[in-house]
């Protein structure tokens, strides 16, 4: 089953929920993580971004502190969509996604397996 999430992305890693307008010209990439992966943070305020991120992704989390600095692991199970302003946008969630150990699907419809 895929699951759908609304949002516009105004930079990479920054996510803000936004409507979309039918005259615009939008894409979304599907995607899901089925084993752990972890994102290595070097500050609180950097863990808490990133695992503020992930949330809004739809992703599982969970951060371990460890010396001074933290790791934020995350998974999706379950397919999931991220829609998006423009196909650029698009492209750098997908490279994004798939640098951090995601499955993606990139076009206007997705039929995951």
């Amino acid at each position: 089953m895929l699951f759908s999430v609304r949002m516009c992305v105004f930079a990479v890693l920054s996510i803000t929920s936004s409507l979309t307008v039918a005259s615009e010209e939008v894409e979304s990439v599907a995607f899901r993580c089925r084993e752990w992966q972890s994102l290595h943070a070097e500050d609180d305020a950097d863990a808490e971004k990133k695992l503020s991120m992930l949330k809004k992704l739809g992703c599982e989390t969970r951060m371990n502190r460890h010396g001074d600095h933290a790791d934020v692991s995350f998974r999706s199970v379950q397919w999931r969509e991220v829609t998006l302003e423009s196909h650029e946008n698009a492209d750098r969630w997908e490279q994004w996604l798939n640098k951090n150990g995601f499955e993606t699907l990139h076009g206007h419809a997705h039929a995951p397996s």
